[in-house]
């Protein structure tokens, strides 16, 4: 039997003022790394801490404090780099983003968001998200309306096809040409005439 394990991030188990700490800590790795032009890994590592006071090495010996700058550094160093398949990845989360993934219907039919199992690449796809409380008239209670917004699905999916080629004339031409030749394999070829009729078709 699996056994749950709670994977909350280290910066999202600190106080309030270890989070001030720690963003503080990260601000001075990014200087330390732009002024000597090293990844911020490497910045880390050449961190001074005779300069911190007897309160922020206190802070800082703390394990989890410790974790949550390692968890920092390695989310804005991976951050930083700038790939085709990054890029892909969020236009991906947008162009397949779905209401479904947000929301859970009750028995009564009745729909209800909820946002704490969605993944990365779900929250990625949301644009924004308004709450607004307002007095219902009839009841005199306090309303809660919900406005969510996802990113356009229309423009993303518009991105991934120009990247696919499959906005391109030509493209649809050579699928067509390619479909009607495999169309042509009749039934009475012989095996190595289909075979080649196919190879020649997905060659061009």
């Amino acid at each position: 039997m699996l056994r749950m394990f709670d994977f909350t991030s280290a910066y999202r188990q600190l106080r309030p003022s270890e989070r001030i700490f720690v963003d503080g800590y990260i601000n001075a790795v990014e200087r330390l790394a732009m002024r000597s032009n090293q990844k911020l890994l490497s910045a880390l590592k050449e961190m001074r801490l005779d300069d911190l006071d007897g309160r922020s090495k206190e802070i800082l010996a703390q394990g989890l404090v410790q974790a949550a700058i390692v968890e920092r550094v390695k989310e804005l160093s991976e951050d930083a780099e700038l790939t085709v398949f990054k890029t892909l990845k969020e236009l991906r989360s947008m162009a397949y983003s779905s209401l479904g993934n947000y929301m859970e219907i009750d028995d009564d039919g009745v729909p209800a968001f909820d946002l704490s199992r969605c993944t990365p690449e779900q929250l990625a796809a949301i644009k924004t998200i308004k709450i607004k409380e307002r007095v219902d008239k009839d009841t005199g209670q306090a309303v809660k309306e919900f406005e969510f917004i996802l990113h356009d699905k229309v423009a993303s999916i518009g991105l991934l096809m120009k990247y696919q080629g499959l906005l391109d004339e030509q493209h649809w031409r050579n699928e067509q040409a390619k479909e009607n030749q495999q169309k042509a394999i009749s039934a009475g070829q012989s095996v190595d005439d289909a075979a080649d009729l196919y190879a020649r078709s997905i060659n061009g």
